[in-house]
This record gives C-alpha cells, sequence and structure tokens, in this order.
C-alpha cells in the first residue's frame, strides 16, 4: 500500500487541509481512497501516521471513492495523558455527525462536577435521526473507551471494563420526560509518578536562584494542598452524614401516607426518590475518588508527601525540579476540583434531593392528621 500527501489551504487566512490518498490492491489508482484532514496552521505530513501523530490535528472525515454519499465519522482519539492536558470547556461545545449532518453532540470536558471527565448530551431531535451508543458517541469525542472508568445514564452507573463492556455497543435508550438526559463519562487520568524525580542524585548544575524560586512555587502549592485537605475532610463528614440521612429518606409510602395520597402525590414522590438515588451516588463517586483516587493516600499524595520532605524541606535540589512544580500544581489542582466537586454533591443533595423529599413528606402528614381530624369528628358526631 502507498500513501501520498499534500497540503493545501481551505480559503483565505482559513486553516489547512491535508488530503492523504492510498492506493492498494483493492482500490485502483485512478480512484485512490482519500482522507482529509483539516488543521489549524499550515503543516508537511507525508502519512495516516503523521496525521495520528500530529498535535494540530482538528477532524477528518473518511470518503470512500466507490461512493461520494458513503461518509462515516472520523474523529482523533485522546490517550489519557493527552486528555489530561486539555484544557476545560468554559461553555458547551457543539459535535456534529459527520454521517447524520442534521444531528449534533453537545460536549462540556472537565466541568466542575467531573473534572476528570466530560458530560454529554443529545438534543432532542438527534434522538429521533437514529439509534445511538457509548462507544460512538466516545469516539466523536475523540475519546478511546479503554481510557473510561465508568459513564453514569439517568443516574445508573455502568463500568466500562477498560472498553470491553458489551454495554458500550448497545442503543442507549431515549431519555424518560422529566428525566437529566445528561451523561456523565468518567476518565482514567494517567497517574504521574512523584519519584522519578528523587530518584535522580542531585544535580550541582541547578543555579541557587532557580531552585530557590521552585521551592518556593512548591512549598506554596504544598501549603495549598494541606489547607484544602482540611476543608474536605470537613465535606467527607458531611457528605456522609448527608448519605445516610437520604438513605433512610428513600423508602416508600407507608400503607396511611399512600391511602391519603393522590396522583399528584405519588408522582412527585417517585421523582424525588430517584432524586435522592442521584444525590446519593453523585456523592459516593466524591468519596470513592477522595479514598481512591489520586488525591488519596493510595493515589499520589504520599509521593507528593515524601518530595517534599525529602527535599523541599531542607531545601536540596534534585533533577527535573520544574516537572515537579508543574506536577505539584496540577495536584493542587486536582484536590481544588475534588473540593468543589465535593461541595456541589453536598449542595445537590440538599437543595434538588432532601428539600423536595420533605416536602412531599410533610404533605402526606399534614393530610394524614387532616383525615385523622376528620375522622374523630365524625366518630363524636355519630356518638
Amino acid at each position: 500500500m502507498t500513501q501520498h500527501a499534500t497540503t493545501t489551504s481551505m480559503g483565505r487566512g482559513g486553516p489547512m487541509a491535508c488530503v492523504l490518498e492510498r492506493s492498494d490492491g483493492a482500490t485502483p489508482r485512478s480512484h485512490p481512497a482519500t482522507l482529509t484532514v483539516e488543521f489549524d496552521e499550515p503543516t508537511k505530513l507525508r502519512s495516516i501516521d503523521d496525521v495520528a501523530a500530529s498535535t494540530m490535528f482538528r477532524g477528518a472525515l473518511s470518503v470512500d471513492s466507490a461512493s461520494d454519499d458513503s461518509r462515516t465519522p472520523w474523529t482523533a482519539t485522546m490517550n489519557p495523558a493527552e486528555f489530561a492536558a486539555r484544557a476545560a470547556s468554559q461553555t458547551w461545545e457543539q459535535v456534529a455527525f459527520a454521517d447524520a449532518p442534521q444531528s449534533f453532540l453537545w460536549v462540556w470536558f472537565k466541568p466542575q462536577a467531573v473534572p476528570q471527565g466530560l458530560v454529554l448530551r443529545l438534543p432532542d431531535e438527534a434522538w429521533q435521526a437514529g439509534q445511538w451508543t457509548m462507544r460512538r458517541l466516545l469516539q466523536l469525542t475523540g475519546i478511546e473507551p479503554q481510557s473510561v472508568s465508568m459513564w453514569q445514564l439517568f443516574g445508573v452507573t455502568y463500568d466500562s471494563m477498560q472498553g470491553t463492556s458489551p454495554l458500550l455497543d448497545q442503543p442507549i435508550p431515549a431519555p424518560p420526560p422529566g428525566t437529566d438526559p445528561s451523561i456523565f463519562v468518567y476518565v482514567n487520568v494517567p497517574q504521574v509518578d512523584p519519584m522519578q524525580y528523587a530518584a535522580s542524585p542531585p544535580t550541582a548544575n541547578a543555579s541557587a536562584g532557580n531552585a530557590s524560586e521552585t521551592f518556593e512555587q512548591i512549598e506554596a502549592d504544598w501549603n495549598a494542598i494541606i489547607q484544602i485537605e482540611v476543608e474536605v475532610k470537613s465535606l467527607r463528614k458531611q457528605l456522609i452524614d448527608t448519605t445516610r440521612r437520604l438513605k433512610t429518606i428513600n423508602r416508600d409510602l407507608s400503607t396511611d401516607e399512600r391511602g391519603v395520597a393522590d396522583s399528584t402525590d405519588t408522582r412527585d414522590w417517585l421523582e424525588a426518590r430517584r432524586a435522592l438515588r442521584d444525590a446519593n451516588l453523585r456523592m459516593s463517586v466524591c468519596l470513592k475518588e477522595l479514598d481512591m483516587g489520586d488525591v488519596s493516600s493510595a493515589g499520589q499524595r504520599s509521593h507528593f508527601e515524601n518530595i517534599y520532605q525529602q527535599f523541599v524541606v531542607p531545601q536540596i535540589p534534585f533533577d527535573d525540579m520544574q516537572q515537579a512544580q508543574v506536577s505539584f500544581s496540577y495536584h493542587r489542582k486536582m484536590v481544588g476540583s475534588l473540593q468543589t466537586g465535593m461541595n456541589n454533591a453536598l449542595l445537590n443533595a440538599r437543595n434538588n434531593a432532601e428539600r423536595p423529599a420533605q416536602k412531599v413528606i410533610s404533605r402526606l402528614a399534614t393530610k394524614m392528621r387532616e383525615a385523622q381530624t376528620k375522622k374523630n369528628v365524625l366518630g363524636v358526631m355519630f356518638d
């Protein structure tokens, strides 16, 4: 098989495009298959491998010369390291389906509720255009299915099984009325091994001025991490207490409550119980990340503490100090994101789950008291 590449401008002042032509035994050279790729700046590419390796990649569309209409989306995938380096979205991003121009997908990368993941949302018209699978949506956003740890749909969490789950290829059901259609995807970001910096002997060519400045930056990041962890510890207790309360509230209606409940009460209680389950799930994800994720002692925290105690406190320069400082800063941001996620999960549980459920229960309690009072009055009258 041979490959050829040419680059052309997509218009004055616009991005560059690369057209790759492939010729093999199954495709006559006079009708090569082509792959058109758009870039944000001029580049020189010679093969499809160059395209896959390019960091300027925006998107591509595979076009089969046998039919002008046979087009399938071809999106560059991000490995976990590239996803970790990707900037968070500032607003919803719209991604169109190449094989269904009338349909598109809304994506939000790294929202506060999912700092190491993304949120997907299909508009109503997209559900009517065809069946969608998680694998197809992930490929559209450039996420490798094997790098996904789990996804959450309509309040239910599914394990990706490192991209081998058969549910990835099952059609996604349309959201029931009144249900949040958002799909939460959690990505396994790569763990940085800070001990690689401590493994090298101290270097003599690092200037004292640069080393002192780097130590100050690491010191500031570490102190910020400690302060955030104090607040996170308090949030952890609040999440556990709130989880217990929500589990107690989430119950079937009693016989007396069902006796006075009308259709509106029954519907409101079903919705309240769904909100209670969703809130508990969201809080459990935060607690799991805190206890077992990268920010925990089981994850990366102990490594950062070792570097801090072994090198930063005694002010001993070491190799790759600048990279270590970047890792400390990244860890601080991860702890801060977790704190924000825990706060949001706690507020959501209280405002959108616990309070609505208590309102329904209080309403039913009022109806039961009124029914009992009416019953007592009638009893006195008949006596």
